[in-house]
């Protein structure tokens, strides 16, 4: 079955993953006795995967790079169909009957959409879990690594089950950094042995990242 995305979903998840971007969300996460803090930080690193960005193209991408495109013409108070990647992600038209590009784009990008009200929503939400020592997620032929996931009560009829992974941020001062990994919807539970904890949000500040910033690490899709 051959998809594409419309420029109004594409055009508002850019729009709310930077808004995202401009905040850093501090969660702590119970089990028992015990408990984690974690503070969730999304950067232009993890943009292009975290939509689903590299389901639209054949060609490989700098995540930073086409982030802080979008930027600057939100920045500037331009459109964004005037970044030449914008335009190409709506002419690809991608296959989900493949395994490789098992993925509704379109649906991912609404999820990311509706995140900001999630994550803001923590102590609504179903569960959080610590991923188990040595254990990933399925989904479908793929493995996610993560530390923590979430599973949003989102209400939404045309939503089955939304979960939302983050990792540590290896590459940050703070120790306590993690960034997000996946945005899914799907019936299945992905979360069988690993371990369960209550979830509430500490913090949502904002630490304006509005101005164009340019980092050393990149990565590529």
């Amino acid at each position: 079955m051959v998809k594409h995305v419309s420029n109004v979903s594409l055009e508002n998840a850019i729009k709310a993953y930077i808004e995202l971007s401009n905040h850093e969300f501090t969660f702590v996460l119970v089990q028992g006795v015990k408990s984690d803090i974690i503070d969730l930080v999304f950067r232009g690193e993890n943009f292009v995967h975290f939509l689903g960005l590299h389901y639209l193209t054949d060609k490989r991408l700098n995540s930073k790079k086409i982030f802080n495109k979008f930027l600057r013409k939100i920045n500037a108070g331009k459109p964004l169909n005037e970044v030449s990647e914008f335009n190409n992600f709506l002419k690809f038209d991608y296959d989900t009957s493949l395994n490789k590009s098992n993925c509704d784009v379109e649906k991912r990008l609404n999820l990311v959409i509706d995140l900001f009200n999630n994550l803001n929503l923590a102590e609504h939400n179903t569960y959080c879990k610590k991923r188990a020592k040595n254990q990933k997620a399925m989904i479908n032929y793929r493995k996610i690594e993560f530390d923590f996931a979430i599973e949003f009560a989102h209400g939404n009829p045309c939503y089955n089950r939304v979960f939302f992974f983050i990792s540590k941020d290896q590459f940050s001062i703070n120790p306590i950094a993690y960034n997000p990994v996946s945005i899914i919807d799907d019936s299945n539970d992905y979360f069988d042995g690993h371990l369960k904890q209550s979830l509430a949000l500490l913090e949502c500040k904002c630490i304006n990242f509005k101005k164009y910033i340019d980092v050393q690490k990149e990565i590529i899709y």
